[in-house]
């Protein structure tokens, strides 16, 4: 970790102590947050914000024994990151958003990232299959749905 993500890193934690109010983020759910959790979490989305993803995935392999079986969070961001190293396992990605929809049905993070996987897959039918589902979830809207659905336009767009 860099002196510039350890200053930032430590910033973040200091502001949501200071405020002692629960951090979320894309891709959690409030019921799955813990002060023990929360610190994993916040230096993993924190990493992946930097786009350090190996910091990333390494912090998670550290976790996985606490939380493979049992958090939909921990399994949708070890999905995307796995899906964005440098040498990304897509099978592997997968394998995760399916276990994170199955632990949380509704997670959207898990069903947008799905989503755009089945798009790096060339697999344009499972992508709305998974917007479709996101609909139902997000019946007024949300960030994940929209995303999804803008992700899916460019893909049809490259495709003509």
């Amino acid at each position: 970790m860099t002196l510039r993500n350890l200053g930032k890193y430590s910033l973040t934690l200091l502001i949501a102590a200071a405020l002692n109010s629960t951090v979320f983020a894309a891709g959690t759910s409030e019921d799955e947050v813990t002060e023990e959790k929360i610190d994993w979490k916040t230096y993993v989305l924190t990493e992946l914000d930097s786009k350090y993803y190996q910091n990333a995935f390494k912090r998670l392999l550290e976790e996985e024994t606490d939380n493979a079986d049992t958090s939909a969070d921990w399994n949708n961001l070890m999905g995307y990151t796995m899906r964005m190293l440098d040498m990304p396992d897509l099978e592997a990605a997968e394998y995760h958003y399916i276990k994170a929809v199955e632990l949380k049905a509704d997670h959207k993070g898990a069903l947008e990232y799905y989503g755009e996987l089945k798009l790096k897959q060339d697999d344009l039918a499972g992508a709305k299959k998974l917007l479709t589902r996101l609909t139902e979830v997000c019946p007024g809207s949300c960030e994940e749905l929209e995303t999804l659905t803008k992700s899916i336009k460019a893909y049809e767009a490259k495709q003509k």
